[in-house]
């Protein structure tokens, strides 16, 4: 990652690994610069990730720290610049966003706009967050480990102004809004953590409902709010809450947890993360997919710009760690359990919204098709239609996401050479479907029915808990299709299903 320094190939090697290609940008620029000279872009923030609403400002330095000079002083100093002129930096990169969305670029000389959509001024969701270098050394004999203490009565310019401060401390910072501040252990743990946007922005507004509080918050490490976070579940909202049951009505409270490790050494916690191992082929799937769509090499497009092929493989990225689990699971045990050479299609309901759901479609690849370019046009088509039928099928299905790829040959499991085959998407948005296009729906399926491609179908349900042992759960719902017939196969070969696409 050539002109990028060490702190920013850190901050942007972080940044794609959890938030994916599509919406990580390092360096984006406005079209405010000096054009006498290489480029006319000047930068608006390190590191930015636009997904959904959802905008992400990073700043971050490296100050080294003053270890000559007494320990108030060496801080407020170290932390006007690390921290203040951090948020300097963010304040300006808001500005921008709101005032000037179209004129956000990705190359300095401002020909490339940025292609994702920056959501409007009503409807942004802000983010703050800075990244201090150079301070983990001192940071770790200070404390217990290389994480800031917490103290939500510090407040703005109190962490830089020598008589106010507390040293190694971060508070309540404002401007224009929460000010997220890391160090740089700590953004690596906590993207290790949280590693998807959904799961990321979750935990930021509970962390910073946490310090925003009215009462009087300390808080020794950030792996402390991280195990508050894991360990404390809100009922009533059906989702994780970093406040627990004794916090509510106390005062003052001093949070000490006892250190990372004690997360880790959880059988439940280790259990989870082993469980999770799978989630991460459908971050691999998105990458494969944005990786094509931003290089212009995906072999069929109906799209000009990839801004336009941007939402549908949000689609799939606006997932959890957990529910990425659950798809995956689904598609490897699908893909895996089906016979070689065999047709098959698996609908598979969103966990977390069972208005979207997604159609898994394996169509095997010999040697009746005159070329791979018609094998992968008709397999296109076998996906659009299925995709169609399920939202004929299932009223309630606003958004289909539909995935086709070759069926496995015998012996085949999913490993990373699945990637050099070849995969194909589709997007049925049905929010704006009208009679007529479930009547065209219905046409496909009863046409799909007659020539034995869609017969007997079944529900399965099973509910899977996010840790073994304990009751964090979400429920999906499977509906498995497709059984050989003596119709002519699809494809066009000539022969019966059941001795061709659909063969057993």
């Amino acid at each position: 990652m050539s002109g990028f320094t060490d702190e920013e190939r850190f901050l942007n090697n972080l940044g794609e690994k959890s938030f994916l290609r599509f919406w990580s940008w390092p360096n984006l620029f406005r079209d405010q610069g000096d054009s006498n000279k290489d480029g006319d872009g000047k930068e608006i923030c390190d590191l930015t990730v636009v997904f959904e609403n959802n905008v992400l400002l990073f700043s971050d330095k490296r100050i080294e720290f003053n270890h000559d000079k007494d320990i108030d002083i060496a801080w407020s100093r170290w932390a006007r610049k690390a921290i203040g002129d951090s948020v300097k930096q963010i304040k300006g990169a808001r500005r921008w966003f709101e005032k000037y969305p179209e004129r956000i670029f990705v190359d300095k000389k401002c020909k490339h706009r940025i292609p994702v959509e920056i959501p409007k001024d009503v409807d942004i969701k802000f983010h703050n967050i800075v990244v201090c270098h150079g301070i983990e050394e001192v940071l770790s004999s200070f404390n217990n480990e290389a994480s800031f203490m917490f103290d939500n009565s510090i407040r703005g310019a109190a962490h830089w102004n020598r008589d106010e401060n507390t040293p190694f401390c971060i508070g309540q910072i404002f401007e224009g809004g929460f000010v997220h501040v890391f160090n740089e252990s700590t953004i690596e743990l906590v993207l290790k953590e949280f590693d998807t946007t959904k799961d990321f922005t979750h935990y930021l507004s509970q962390r910073e409902e946490l310090l925003r509080s009215d009462k009087h918050i300390r808080v020794l490490s950030e792996s402390d709010m991280i195990q508050l976070y894991y360990e404390n579940f809100d009922d009533e909202k059906g989702g994780r809450s970093i406040w627990p049951k004794e916090l509510i009505n106390t005062e003052e409270v001093l949070i000490n947890m006892g250190g990372i490790q004690r997360l880790y050494k959880n059988p439940s916690f280790r259990s989870k993360k082993q469980e999770d191992e799978i989630s991460y082929f459908w971050d691999d799937l998105i990458e494969s997919f944005s990786f094509h769509i931003l290089n212009g090499s995906a072999e069929y497009t109906n799209y000009e710009q990839p801004i336009e092929a941007e939402p549908s493989v949000r689609f799939m990225a606006a997932t959890s760690r957990f529910e990425r689990r659950i798809l995956a699971n689904s598609f490897k045990e699908f893909y895996e359990k089906a016979i070689p050479g065999q047709r098959g299609t698996r609908l598979c309901f969103d966990p977390a919204n069972q208005e979207n759901a997604y159609v898994f479609c394996l169509v095997p690849h010999h040697h009746s098709f005159p070329s791979l370019e018609y094998y992968r046009e008709v397999r296109r088509g076998m996906v659009q239609d299925y995709c169609a039928i399920n939202k004929h099928l299932n009223r309630e299905i606003k958004s289909i996401f539909g995935i086709a790829c070759k069926t496995r040959e015998e012996g085949q499991k999913l490993s990373p050479e699945f990637f050099n085959e070849g995969q194909d998407f589709v997007f049925v948005y049905g929010d704006d479907w009208q009679d007529s296009d479930y009547l065209d729906a219905k046409t496909i399926h009863d046409e799909y029915v007659a020539r034995g491609l869609l017969v007997d179908r079944s529900v399965h349900m099973a509910t899977i808990s996010e840790f073994p042992e304990r009751d964090s759960r979400l429920r999906m719902n499977f509906d498995f299709k497709g059984k050989d017939r003596n119709s002519p196969c699809i494809c066009g070969s000539g022969k019966k299903i059941k001795k061709c696409c659909g063969r057993s």
